[in-house]
């Protein structure tokens, strides 16, 4: 069972605002008290850019993206395990983005996402996940053997994420 997530801006916006998976986001964040849901900081900045850009013609009304970055950052980020991005991160983003050939934000959100493997790896502590909904993302994670959960993958059930025995 998975025990531990990381999730990504790409997965995270869709707790705010309405796409595909966003059922099964706001299942596993209503859930944030009983398993540890991790984000790097600069989460935080990367899901308020995309839920304003939601407000592009066409999109959202600016309203509603308004109240959206509103209720995330009121409510949501404080219910997220913040990891900062250090120069240790960085460092390890950079090989990655070279490896995998991918952008440079996406190569610190795995960055992190391995870093919380190998910590919870170390204390013998559950599963970990990257939860995304970005494509070369999701592949690399996946190259580097981490379990990813994409939620436009999940069943538009609304039902919360199985995450681990009772």
């Amino acid at each position: 069972m998975i025990e531990v997530f990381v999730i990504d801006s790409s997965a995270l916006v869709k707790g705010y605002v309405e796409e595909t998976g966003s059922e099964w986001v706001r299942a596993l964040l209503n859930r944030s008290t009983d398993v540890p849901i991790y984000i790097a900081h600069i989460t935080i900045v990367e899901t308020v850019a995309a839920i304003a850009r939601c407000s592009r013609p066409g999109d959202i009304p600016r309203d509603e993206a308004e109240k959206a970055i509103t209720t995330f950052m009121t409510e949501g980020a404080g219910r997220l395990r913040g990891i900062d991005v250090d120069y240790g991160v960085i460092l390890r983003a950079a090989g990655l983005a070279s490896k995998h050939v991918i952008r440079g934000y996406d190569a610190v959100q795995l960055a992190v996402a391995l870093g919380v493997r190998q910590a919870f790896q170390e204390s013998e502590t559950g599963s970990v996940a990257l939860v995304s909904s970005g494509g070369e993302l999701n592949a690399a994670a996946r190259a580097e053997g981490l379990v990813v959960i994409d939620p436009t993958d999940m069943p538009r059930d609304g039902q919360a994420p199985d995450v681990r025995s009772e």
